[in-house]
């Protein structure tokens, strides 16, 4: 009960999600005065890093609580105002999920795409995350009270390892600190197909730091905001 009332609020926090920028893109389209009329001059490649927490995987056996926290980096490639390209590694390494596994070491490989919106303090951005995934896992496997044996096909006190395939669905934030330094903060849900299921297998919170590398061409042209502050109390 308490794992199908976790993927239930992330389903909600996900769909309210969609609707924010379904909303928001049919605001620009209904205003042909607001389109943007000005294009980037160059592509802008950027690297970032920073903390993550993650449920690293639900169909690995039920618990009360299992987020873990790790590490990652990621290299982006923008390619206009609207599109970035984001290529992200992250891990946990060495946890205990007692008293199944043990010594569990987790890579997340990721490919995004970035679909973004610019706010009008020309500072921070929102933005739709949709990609590709694979997790590495390797562990320890006891086999003790395991709900799942008779799916794994595992034999007791073995060494494992498996790749799972999936994608990925979320959304960020990003605001500019100073010069080229930004912060980012996003939550991401996999979706994957293991060896013992196949569905939502993993929420995963995120944020870091992102720096702009110098590039040869710089983007001149002024982008056009989405969002935008009238007042005090009302968007767009």
């Amino acid at each position: 009960m308490y794992l199908y009332n976790r993927m239930k609020k992330f389903y909600y926090i996900f769909i309210f999600s969609l609707l924010i920028f379904q909303n928001s893109f049919a605001l620009e389209s209904s205003n042909p005065s607001k389109k943007d009329t000005t294009k980037n001059t160059g592509i802008i490649f950027s690297v970032g890093g920073g903390m993550i927490y993650t449920s690293l995987n639900f169909f690995k056996n039920y618990q009360e609580e299992t987020y873990y926290r790790g590490g990652g980096g990621r290299i982006m490639m923008q390619l206009s105002d609207r599109f970035r390209i984001s290529a992200n590694i992250e891990q946990v390494k060495s946890i205990n999920i007692q008293p199944i596994w043990l010594n569990v070491n987790n890579i997340f490989y990721d490919l995004d795409a970035h679909f973004l919106m610019h706010f009008a303090d020309g500072k921070s951005i929102a933005y739709f995350i949709m990609g590709a995934s694979a997790q590495y896992w390797k562990g320890f496997y006891t086999g003790i009270h395991d709900l799942n044996s008779w799916k794994l096909n595992t034999p007791p006190n073995s060494n494992y390892q498996a790749l799972y395939y999936g994608a990925t669905l979320g959304m960020g934030a990003e605001v500019k600190i100073a010069g080229p330094l930004s912060i980012y903060g996003e939550f991401r849900f996999r979706i994957s197909k293991t060896d013992v299921g196949t569905g939502l297998n993993d929420v995963l919170y995120s944020a870091g730091l992102k720096i702009n590398l110098p590039t040869l061409k710089p983007k001149t042209g002024k982008h056009h905001s989405i969002l935008k502050f009238r007042d005090k109390y009302h968007w767009f």
